[in-house]
Order: structure tokens, then C-alpha cells, then sequence
């Protein structure tokens, strides 16, 4: 009989597993998938968000409900202790932005593999494609069902099922069911992490706008439920981003959100810098006379929202109507209508294709799709430039690139390099200026920055002038 049996083989599974067996216990690690760790392929877009590298106690605060419940497991194994096994293994780490830490090589894989390699220095055996239909305790062992009808003998159990954002990657909600047949009270689940969907409709007409500097406040009635300052983006549906997807974790449906545009000045410098620039512009329409507050395709909303006329001469506009269009600037206002489907949560991010199965895959070249859809707006142009992993010179795009450029006129073009669907960001901000460039995927023979200098000189080649590394 073996010692203990883990079921799931996420990171979860992988660390209690390889932690048993250092123990000196037998340990048999079940995964249904073909493969270990499949989750983590995906998360942060697959360079792996570990964890965050913040003190405890501000660790603990993000925690949106029953943070007291992980005090005594974080005793004994909390974020620093995950970044010392990582590196123990071999693998080093970085911390970016806002705490985040990631092994220094950006790719998931490594992590996946270090861990690997620690349940098989351990001694944990490892069975793929085997499913648990259920768990049944008999005197002081375990018996657990599989589906082709084996029963397997444990000292003892860990489940490490994860829970059911991407059901793709095996997360199906098997250890609720587990949970409730052992006799826990499982609480109702609902998406967290996730796309806000708003009522008003406005968004869909800036769909793919990033604002950054931003505070977003939540209200439940006169309560305020989050406020932060960070960034945010514009759906079809609503709103998402960094903002949008923390506020979600502490929202119940039926709250009311609002945006300041303008963050860092209070309503009495705001008005003078609305008057100066009014004074500067004065013979200008109101909606031409606004763009320096904000982005350009943002104007006509609160032009709409202030209740002032685009097409009203600023030196008309009276002090009641500068106030108002002050206190837009200050509070867009959006009301709640949905969150995301749960199975399409952010809490994994977007995937990396080149990472991920045939059937997960599938679901993320969907999901990108949909992404992509999202940044498009009236007269954009989409492009796609597949070259599905076969070498491609810089001279090869600079001539694809003018040929497609030489059919009309296109206001705006979003570049999609690659076989599928895919979002860089950070790509997207190195680009910026540069290259159209709004999304792309990579082939496996090129790496990521090749490929990206080979678009910078495709574009510097088109425009005849000289390339510069970024």
C-alpha cells in the first residue's frame, strides 16, 4: 500500500508530492492529463507568475476572503519559502512590477521542469491519464476509484485538483466533489479575477483603450468596496485589466463603478487646467479643445457624458458646464451588469500557444481571437502574416509588409504574426511607434527578440531609414 497518493499534478500537486517523499514516504502522484503541470504553462502568458515577492502581512490583505484561514499554512510555507525551493532547483528568479516574480528566463517551462525533476530525485512515481472517479476511507486507509475500475490503496490522500477556471488544463471542479462526498459545506463558486460586463454600451466604442494612472472606485450603496490606482481596459462588454479584475474578487453584483481620469489632481487644479487649456483653445469646438485631458478616441464620450456639444465653441462654455465636464473627468460612472463566464477567468492570464496541447490550444486561439476582436475598431484594418514556423528574413517581411500596404490607405493596422492568434503587451509597448503592431505569436524556430528585431528592420527597411535596436 503505498504511503500517500496526491491527485492532481498542478504545482500544488508537484510540491506536496515531492515534500512527502523527502519525508521518507511512498508517494504516487495521479494527473488525468497526458501531462504534468499543464496549468502552469499558462500563467502569465507563459513566463509563469510564481507568486508575489510582498511582505507578509501585505500578502495576507490580498487575500479577498478568510485570510485568517492560510495564517497557520503560510507559517509553514509561505511566498519567500516558493522562490527559495524554485531557486534550490536551479532555477532563478526575478521580481518585475508590482511584486511579481518570475524565473528569470521568462519561460514556464523551466519551472515546470525543475519541479519535475525534484519528485523524481525524490522518488515520487508519477501515472499520466489516470483519472479519480472517487475516494472511499476504509478503517485507517484510503481506497481510490479510478475510471477504467482499478482500486488503489493509500495511507493517506492530498487532493490537488485546482479548482474550474480552464477546465481545458483539467480543472473540472473534481475536488469540490471529493469535498462534498467526505462531508465539507462547499461554498457556491463564481467567476473572480474576471471581465467586468456594464450596462452602458459606450465602452464597445473604445474597446481595446488602455488607460493607465487611473483609480477605479467601487460602490455598494454610500459603501466603498475598492479604490485603487493602476490601469484598465475597455471591452465590447465592459471594462478588464489589472483594476477591473482585483476589483471583481471583492464585487456581488449590483455595484456602481466609477473612473477618475485624472487621479492626481483634485477638482480645484483640475478646473484651472480645464480653463487654461479652454483659454488657449478658445476659438476651438469643445470636443477638439479636450483631447490634451485624455485619450483622443475618449473625447466624444465625455463630450456626451458632460452633457456639452461636441460641437459647442469652448469660449460658450459656461461655469456650470465646466464643472460638470470636471466631474466626468473625475468620475466616469459604469454600472455593473455581469462578471465573465468561470471559465474564462484571468486568473491564469492568457496562454502561450506554442505551450499548450492540440485541445488547449484550441481554446486559446479562441479566446485570443476574441481578445484581438476587442482592439479593433471602425476602420481598422486586420493583417495577418502567417509564416508558421519556417525561417523568414527581414527582407521577406519588408516586402510582405509593402505589399499589403500598397493595396489603400489604412488608417490603422493590426499586425498578427504567426499561425494563431496571440497578445504580447509587452511587445506591443516595445512597437509602439515603430511598428503597427498589436499582436503576435512566435513560430518554435524563432525566438521571441529575433523575431521582433527582424519586424524592426522589415520596418525600417519599408521606410527606408536606418534600424536602431530598441
Amino acid at each position: 500500500m503505498t504511503d500517500v497518493i496526491v491527485i492532481g499534478g498542478g504545482a500544488a500537486g508537484l510540491i506536496a508530492s515531492g515534500t512527502a517523499a523527502e519525508k521518507g514516504k511512498s508517494v504516487l502522484l495521479l494527473e488525468k492529463n497526458d501531462k504534468l503541470g499543464k496549468k502552469m504553462f499558462i500563467s502569465g502568458k507563459g513566463r509563469c507568475n510564481m507568486t508575489n515577492a510582498c511582505a507578509q502581512e501585505e500578502f495576507m490583505r490580498g487575500i479577498v476572503q478568510s485570510p485568517k484561514f492560510f495564517y497557520s499554512a503560510f507559517h509553514r510555507f509561505n511566498n519567500s519559502s516558493l522562490v527559495e525551493l524554485i531557486e534550490s532547483l536551479g532555477v532563478k528568479t526575478k521580481v518585475e512590477r508590482g511584486g511579481r516574480v518570475f524565473p528569470a528566463s521568462d519561460k514556464s517551462s523551466d519551472v515546470i521542469r525543475a519541479l519535475i525533476r525534484f519528485i523524481e530525485k525524490s522518488g515520487v512515481k508519477t501515472r499520466l491519464n489516470t483519472e479519480v472517479l472517487g475516494i472511499q476511507k476504509q478503517g485507517q486507509c484510503f481506497n481510490i476509484r479510478l475510471t477504467g475500475g482499478e482500486t488503489l490503496p493509500a495511507g493517506g490522500v492530498i487532493v490537488c485538483t485546482g479548482g474550474l477556471s480552464y477546465p481545458q488544463t483539467g480543472s473540472t471542479g473534481d475536488g469540490y466533489t471529493i469535498a462534498r462526498a467526505f462531508g465539507h459545506r462547499v461554498t457556491e463558486t463564481r467567476a473572480s479575477l474576471t471581465g467586468i460586463s456594464c450596462v452602458e454600451t459606450w465602452p464597445r466604442q473604445v474597446a481595446g483603450l488602455t488607460l493607465k494612472n487611473v483609480t477605479l472606485t467601487v460602490k455598494r450603496g454610500k459603501k466603498t468596496v475598492y479604490k485603487d490606482l493602476g490601469e484598465l481596459l475597455f471591452t465590447h462588454e465592459g471594462i478588464s485589466g489589472p483594476l477591473a479584475l482585483t476589483a471583481s474578487a471583492l464585487m456581488e453584483g449590483g455595484e456602481e463603478l466609477f473612473i477618475d481620469l485624472k487621479p492626481a489632481l483634485d477638482r480645484e487644479t483640475l478646473d484651472k487646467r480645464v480653463l487654461r487649456d479652454f483659454e488657449e483653445r478658445h476659438n476651438k469646438d469643445f470636443i477638439n479643445a479636450i483631447g490634451g485631458l485624455m485619450p483622443l478616441s475618449l473625447t466624444p464620450i465625455l463630450s456626451e457624458l458632460s452633457g456639452i456639444s461636441g460641437r459647442q465653441k469652448v469660449s460658450t462654455v459656461t461655469r456650470e458646464q465646466r464643472a460638470g465636464f470636471v466631474d466626468a473627468l473625475k468620475g466616469v460612472r459604469l454600472t455593473f451588469k455581469s462578471f465573465g463566464p468561470i471559465e474564462e477567468i484571468e486568473v491564469p492570464d492568457l496562454p502561450e500557444p506554442t505551450n499548450a496541447s492540440a485541445a488547449l490550444e484550441a481554446e486559446v486561439r479562441r479566446k485570443e481571437g476574441e481578445r484581438l476582436l476587442a482592439l479593433l475598431r471602425p476602420g481598422d484594418h486586420l493583417i495577418a502574416l502567417c509564416i508558421e514556423g519556417k525561417p523568414c528574413t527581414s527582407q521577406d517581411l519588408a516586402a510582405r509588409l509593402s505589399a499589403l500596404q500598397g493595396r489603400g490607405e489604412i488608417k490603422r493596422t493590426l499586425w498578427v504574426i504567426g499561425g494563431s492568434l496571440g497578445l504580447d503587451e509587452a511587445v506591443i509597448a516595445r512597437a509602439h511607434g515603430r511598428l503597427s503592431l498589436s499582436a503576435m505569436t512566435f513560430p518554435h524556430q524563432l525566438a521571441r527578440v529575433m523575431l521582433l528585431e527582424q519586424l524592426y528592420r522589415a520596418d525600417a527597411i519599408l521606410r527606408n531609414r536606418p534600424y536602431h535596436h530598441a
